[in-house]
């Protein structure tokens, strides 16, 4: 006879683990937090919608301190951190009470961006119609924007035209819609390209809103951004036979057409035509070439470019200097690379996160680990937050090259900047931590994590297919039982279980492949399972059981019949249930399993 334990550690003394361990942190935790982290990190942890956010924002945030730069400042934060949306609308309406903040479009907008990104459209109308009363002024074409090329991301066309339309009718009812309007609703199809619908719709309504240059060049650029050469060359022609007269807008399209697939030659002449045409070349359009030069392998003719910059009378900016540190990193002259970078840190030129994800990139394939641990120390140090594809591209490198510290230490940095990195950079560094024993540690990042994808469920957040940041028990799972010791199998399925909705689901996706994965895993499993109250009956067990569980049990060795005996079913009385596994095995041993208030009998 096999008795199976309760759970026997608790999560807080799990946490208390935690506390004791020594993490290898190369930032300063010390470090006092500005204001505007600190109400970034009072809102994302606040339990909304269980309890209001007003109370604690007023208590927290004295009136003096709402300037528009500050709370410009906190929803760039909330949107950088992906925060949920009905937060972010909570505490811009509680600014908007405040008679003293005079609200800025800028602050609008993102919290406009805001809602609408996580598909909450209702709020989204109803924010437009609250500012259309009190402050009409932040009504802008941006705004309009912002809302029309969400819709015709996540909702059908018609939807977007009776958008169009409601926004004519009622939200800028006071403005005539005229060409500037039309462009906005064209630019929503072309930002998706979805052409298609962008042309149906200048076929449709070109009579009532007259095309200017810059609609067409809208239509070009939705067309480049398709990819398709060819058919920008179609349109450039239907332009000029409509007459219109193409301007350095409509070259610099072109242009970036063709040095994305990497015809230098044909972009090259194309610039040498709009000279012909008096057309001057603007910042954005010698970036492109240094970068198409860059695609090309032609680093000499990049360089030329970027020092003829000023001998046009133009400054280079942040995208012209990440367009020749791309071409330097293609040409794998990383030297040159870091020197531009400490050229751009001389002349006050910030690095973004294009900067970084190059510069790492090439370190990566040059330097190695030491060299990009030295950049990753410098990033921090200017409490940059890189975006997703930088975290998730450093997260697998450091854990790949034995630095699961410097992978420990972006999570814990991303979290305290009130961040919730991409549930593929917490697979990945669950991975390298459960795999080196580290599963005490593994387990609080994966609690934190869950922590905050709760609460956004709480608050009814949606998550959008790009964004995908809640982690799954089952990916924990799976590392507990590939990479750690079987000591550690148990008491962690007993912290997990109780905080798993749908245990059923979740099961499902569980990794059976293998004999020895059936014989960790599935003895802990049923304890915590039963111990954590999930189960009623064994009606219930058999509905959340599905052939995969009972595939589990087929790898356990000489059996071929197994009984779940329960003492509480639904009707009272004792309810028993059994199926066969397996014919291929005799009945060659017997043994009785309890697992809390419930018998498995394995003969």
């Amino acid at each position: 006879m096999m008795l199976l334990t309760s759970r026997s550690y608790k999560f807080n003394q799990l946490i208390r683990i935690n506390k004791n361990l020594k993490i290898v942190q190369l930032h300063s935790s010390t470090e006092k937090e500005t204001d505007v982290e600190r109400i970034v990190r009072i809102i994302n942890d606040h339990p909304f919608p269980d309890k209001p956010l007003s109370p604690i924002l007023h208590s927290r945030i004295p009136q003096a301190v709402l300037s528009t730069p500050f709370v410009e400042k906190v929803l760039g934060k909330l949107f950088a951190a992906h925060s949920n949306g009905l937060k972010a609308y909570g505490f811009f309406k509680y600014c908007l009470h405040n008679q003293q903040y005079n609200p800025s479009s800028d602050a609008f907008e993102k919290t406009l961006h805001i809602l609408t990104r996580m598909r909450y459209f209702d709020k989204a109308w109803e924010l437009m119609e609250r500012i259309k009363q009190v402050h009409p002024s932040l009504l802008t074409l941006k705004s309009m924007s912002i809302m029309l090329s969400r819709i015709a991301k996540f909702q059908s066309y018609e939807e977007t035209l009776a958008a169009f339309e409601k926004m004519q009718m009622d939200i800028f009812s006071r403005n005539k819609f005229g060409t500037d309007e039309f462009n906005v609703l064209l630019r929503a199809f072309c930002m998706q390209r979805q052409m298609k619908e962008a042309k149906a719709v200048f076929n449709k309504m070109h009579s009532l809103f007259p095309p200017n240059t810059k609609t067409m060049n809208i239509l070009l650029l939705g067309f480049k951004e398709s990819g398709d050469v060819t058919a920008v060359e179609l349109f450039y022609h239907e332009m000029i036979r409509r007459g219109f007269k193409p301007n350095n807008v409509t070259y610099s399209i072109r242009i970036d057409a063709y040095c994305k697939k990497g015809h230098f030659g044909d972009a090259l002449r194309l610039f040498e035509a709009m000279g012909s045409a008096n057309c001057a070349p603007s910042l954005e359009t010698i970036t492109t070439l240094i970068h198409g030069a860059g695609v090309a392998r032609n680093i000499t003719k990049a360089k030329q470019l970027f020092d003829d910059i000023p001998k046009r009378s133009l400054q280079p900016d942040t995208a012209a200097y990440n367009a020749l540190l791309s071409s330097l990193i293609r040409s794998k002259d990383v030297i040159s690379a870091t020197a531009l970078m400490d050229e751009m840190e001389k002349r006050n030129i910030e690095h973004d996160n294009v900067t970084y994800h190059t510069m790492f990139l090439g370190l990566m394939r040059s330097k190695g680990i030491d060299g990009v641990s030295t950049l990753y120390v410098k990033m921090v140090e200017k409490k940059f937050v890189p975006k997703t594809r930088t975290i998730v591209m450093l997260m697998k490198f450091f854990c790949e090259n034995c630095r699961v510290d410097l992978g420990l230490d972006l999570w814990n940095y991303l979290m305290e900047k009130g961040h919730c990195p991409h549930s593929h950079a917490l697979d990945l560094l669950v991975t390298g931590l459960c795999a080196r024993g580290r599963v005490e540690e593994a387990f609080v990042c994966f609690s934190d994590s869950e922590l905050k994808s709760a609460k956004a469920n709480m608050d009814g957040d949606i998550y959008d297919s790009s964004l995908h940041h809640k982690p799954t028990y089952e990916s924990f799972w799976a590392r507990i039982c590939l990479n750690s010791c079987k000591s550690y199998t148990q008491h962690l399925f007993a912290l997990t279980l109780p905080e798993c909705p749908f245990f059923g689901l979740y099961l499902r996706k569980c990794p059976w492949g293998t004999e020895a994965v059936g014989l960790t895993f599935i003895f802990p499993l049923l304890d915590a399972y039963a111990v954590s109250r999930k189960l009623f009956s064994v009606k219930r067990l058999n509905m959340d059981m599905d052939q995969s569980f009972r595939a589990a049990l087929s790898n356990l060795p000489k059996t071929s019949y197994y009984q779940f005996i329960s003492d509480e079913s639904d009707n009272g009385s004792e309810d028993e249930v059994s199926f066969d596994i397996s014919q291929q095995f005799a009945l060659q041993w017997d043994v009785l399993v309890q697992v809390g208030t419930f018998t498995i009998m394995f003969m």
